[in-house]
């Protein structure tokens, strides 16, 4: 290993490669330290490890708080912003070497903000994007290889994200020689399947060594806790005038949430409960939200065991 080098990589070189050695780096320091490339002739080029000026845009509180938290750690530059517009009007106004953009958000999605960016950008057209999503439909998947974009499934977090950050990063500076194909996709990886299990331990433990102590993870399942609630009751509105698809779209976000935090039995209730309502099989129940409502109570009390947190919650405890 040459001095003053953290890893070497060999021309080409694979994602999963990268993501290996991004993965050895965990307890590092960069300051100086480079990958080194080497090309088929065996001569050696350094590339810097990069960190850039990244604009991440998602419409819930804790992927917003979570991935830029792992960017920051990583020594990127992080703007978020809510929404599909504000993501746009942030692109006209500012230059970002990185856009990461969840799929469905209110107004315009992901897709819609590439797409109106490569149209005026003009000479900052070819700005990588990677957009985030917990849908895995055949549609999205063609949707994103059509515009040639990176896709990740939720949750998205540390060195699986930090890797493919980087990725993009590092063949964007190269202006695409490497090996990377900059219309290279990931398989979306279906992570809720059937499951009981309330919180996702990995995802779990990562995100404590990212906010690094209890007050952070307090806050954190604090926010957690008001973001359902808040998409509870406004489900439980929607319900009350028979509005289906407007159940099944804070359905859909409610997933979200929980795919940030890692509670999977609650996303997977939240998915279900999505498909009843786009297909239309409301049935008899006389509350369709009921298995969404356990999940919840099930895992708050969980984290309540886990994390110190205020026991305010409406849907604290059950009837």
């Amino acid at each position: 290993m040459a001095t003053g080098y953290s890893g070497v990589l060999q021309l080409p070189y694979e994602k999963r490669q990268l993501y290996q050695l991004m993965h050895s780096f965990q307890d590092a320091t960069f300051d100086d330290s480079s990958l080194l490339l080497e090309d088929e002739s065996s001569q050696i080029q350094s590339i810097p490890i990069k960190t850039g000026k990244i604009l991440v845009a998602d419409d819930h509180l804790i992927n917003q708080r979570v991935t830029r938290s792992f960017l920051e750690h990583a020594g990127h530059v992080v703007t978020v912003v809510d929404n599909g517009k504000e993501a746009l009007n942030t692109l006209e106004q500012q230059s970002f070497d990185l856009a990461i953009l969840d799929m469905m958000m209110p107004g315009q999605g992901g897709l819609d903000v590439i797409k109106r960016f490569r149209h005026m950008a003009g000479s900052r057209a070819g700005m990588p994007f990677i957009v985030l999503t917990a849908n895995v439909s055949e549609e999205a998947k063609v949707a994103c290889k059509e515009l040639g974009v990176k896709y990740l499934s939720k949750p998205s977090y540390g060195h699986a994200l930090l890797a493919e950050v980087q990725a993009s990063l590092i063949n964007d500076d190269l202006n695409h020689n490497a090996s990377l194909d900059s219309h290279d996709t990931h398989e979306f990886v279906e992570i809720i399947g059937e499951s009981e299990v309330l919180i996702d331990e990995e995802i779990f433990q990562e995100l404590e060594q990212l906010l690094g102590s209890v007050s952070g993870m307090s806050s954190l399942v604090a926010n957690f806790n008001q973001d359902v609630e808040t998409l509870l009751e406004e489900m439980s509105k929607a319900v009350d005038l028979m509005d289906w698809l407007g159940v099944a779209d804070h359905a859909h976000g409610l997933k979200g949430s929980a795919l940030g935090i890692g509670a999977l039995k609650l996303a997977q209730e939240a998915r279900t409960l999505e498909q009843e309502m786009l297909e239309g099989r409301v049935g008899d129940q006389e509350d369709p939200l009921v298995r969404v409502k356990q999940a919840y109570q099930a895992v708050r009390a969980l984290l309540k065991e886990r994390i110190s947190l205020p026991d305010d919650s409406p849907f604290n405890g059950g009837e």
